[in-house]
C-alpha cells in the first residue's frame, strides 16, 4: 500500500477520472505481479458479464480494490462504487498486461544498416520531404521513374514504412525480411 500513497503524493492529489497512467506509473504497475494476478482473477469472476461487486472484491480481490481506491476514489478518503471499480479495472488495467505481451511478439528489427528499393510513383521526391527523412535517420539514394532507393538503420527504415509510406508491420515483415535480420 506504501507504493499507491507514493504515487499520490508525487501527483499531488488524487488521479482524475480523464487521466490514464504517466509512463513511469505503467512500468511500475507493470512490475507488480500481484496486481496482475488479482487482474486476472477479476476477468474470471466476471465472465459471463456478470459485475463484481465491491463487496466481492473485498473478500476476494482485496490489493486490487486498495490499490483502485487509493488512485481513483472520491478525493475525500472515501471508497470507489461498484460502477467506478469496474470502469477503472476495465479501462485502466484490464490492458496494460495484454499490451506489453503484444508488444514482445512483435519482431525486432535488426541491426545496422539497409539499403532497399521501393515502388514509388510520385516523381522525384520533394526536397522538403527528403530533408524530412534525413531527420528520421532515412537517405535517398538514387530516384528513379517508379523506384526510389533509400538507406538508413534498419530500425529507422522500418519506421519510415511504417509512418510516412503507409505499410502494415505485416507487410513489411514480409516484403523486407532483411530488415530484421
Amino acid at each position: 500500500m506504501k507504493q499507491f500513497k507514493e504515487i499520490r503524493e508525487k501527483l499531488g492529489k488524487r488521479r482524475p477520472w480523464k487521466k490514464g497512467w504517466d509512463p513511469t506509473e505503467f512500468k511500475q504497475i507493470q512490475k507488480d505481479k500481484k496486481l496482475k494476478k488479482e487482474v486476472d482473477k477479476y476477468i474470471k469472476m466476471r465472465a459471463g458479464h456478470k459485475d463484481v461487486t465491491v463487496k466481492q472484491a473485498q473478500k476476494q480481490l482485496p490489493y486490487l480494490l486498495k490499490h483502485v481506491n487509493a488512485n481513483y476514489g472520491d478525493g475525500k478518503g472515501g471508497d470507489v462504487n461498484d460502477t467506478q471499480f469496474m470502469n477503472a479495472v476495465l479501462f485502466y488495467y484490464k490492458g496494460m498486461w495484454e499490451n506489453k505481451e503484444s508488444v514482445n511478439e512483435a519482431k525486432r528489427p535488426g541491426k545496422g544498416s539497409a539499403k532497399i528499393t521501393i515502388d514509388w510513383d510520385h516523381g522525384r521526391p520533394d526536397p522538403g520531404d527528403v530533408r524530412d527523412w534525413r531527420d528520421q535517420g532515412v537517405y535517398v539514394v538514387k530516384a528513379k521513374r517508379n523506384e526510389l532507393e533509400i538507406k538508413g538503420d534498419k530500425e529507422d527504415l522500418i519506421t519510415w514504412l511504417w509512418d510516412v509510406y503507409g505499410w502494415d508491420m505485416k507487410d513489411i515483415e514480409r516484403e523486407y525480411k532483411e530488415l530484421y535480420r
